[in-house]
């Protein structure tokens, strides 16, 4: 099999939750890559202003799938983009300022918060290194455009209750602590195929790699799906291979076993 495009998770896949860095040997296996024509492209839940952990390997990056899908990007073009329902927005708003949640709302270049406590600072800003946002920034502006997704910092238990109420959106984990809402029938395994369309390549033709729940879908869909070490079965369920952790050059060695590099 000819593989010519790569999808790669973020958290968990590229960056270890232990270290917030990539390895070095992924770093090597990313250049390899390259240098043999292949595409790189990161398929993650976060908004692409919430990326702030891949600057050793930025320059050989082709294009985003971002938002959990929601958004596809090829260099500055945007080939895909589907936003949140109105009416869902503003309900999950008033959920959260009734139960008394921090709620991120996520427009395509920004991100704004609702209802804000410590909860937001201890996970992305201390624990995933994101420091883009102004948590004095209102929520507004942000409404009035396109809004790709919204995070609630709530428990599965919460989830279940508001989610069905919410009937334009789905929800999806790759964190215990909380969820990124998208449109319904939005996920990474969605968008793939319509990033490879793009390319001029078939599905078969990619490999992609992930550990959380929200990578389910492009595990299943890529031509070959690699799961990490560090994944919960579930996930390794759906894929075609399963490496080695992030911690433990699980990368590097997927693509030696595939011998995509050397």
């Amino acid at each position: 099999m000819t593989i010519k495009a790569a999808f790669f998770d973020i958290d968990g896949t590229l960056v270890s939750f232990e270290t917030h860095k990539i390895q070095p040997s992924t770093i090597e296996a990313i250049k390899e890559l390259k240098r043999k024509d292949i595409k790189i492209f990161i398929s993650t839940g976060r908004p692409k202003s919430f990326i702030t952990n891949l600057k050793d390997i930025e320059p050989f990056i082709d294009g985003y799938i971002s938002f959990n899908g929601a958004l596809a990007q090829i260099g500055e073009e945007t080939i895909f983009m589907k936003e949140l329902p109105k009416k869902d927005i503003k309900k999950m708003i008033a959920d959260a300022t009734l139960h008394n949640y921090t709620l991120a709302i996520c427009g395509k270049d920004k991100v704004a918060i609702h209802n804000y406590s410590n909860i937001f600072t201890e996970l992305f800003v201390k624990g995933l290194g994101v420091d883009s946002v102004n948590i004095k920034d209102p929520i507004e502006p942000l409404l009035n455009g396109a809004v790709l997704q919204m995070s609630p910092f709530f428990s599965e238990k919460e989830e279940q209750r508001i989610m069905p109420t919410l009937t334009g959106c789905e929800a999806s984990r790759w964190h215990p602590l909380f969820a990124d809402v998208s449109p319904i029938g939005i996920n990474k395994g969605l968008t793939l195929p319509k990033v490879a369309k793009h390319l001029g390549i078939g599905i078969d033709e990619c490999i992609a790699f992930g550990d959380g729940g929200n990578d389910r879908d492009m595990l299943k869909v890529a031509g070959i799906g690699v799961a990490m070490g560090n994944a919960n079965d579930k996930v390794k369920e759906h894929a075609n291979y399963v490496t080695t952790s992030v911690d433990d050059n699980g990368i590097a060695n997927a693509l030696k076993h595939f011998e995509l590099i050397d």
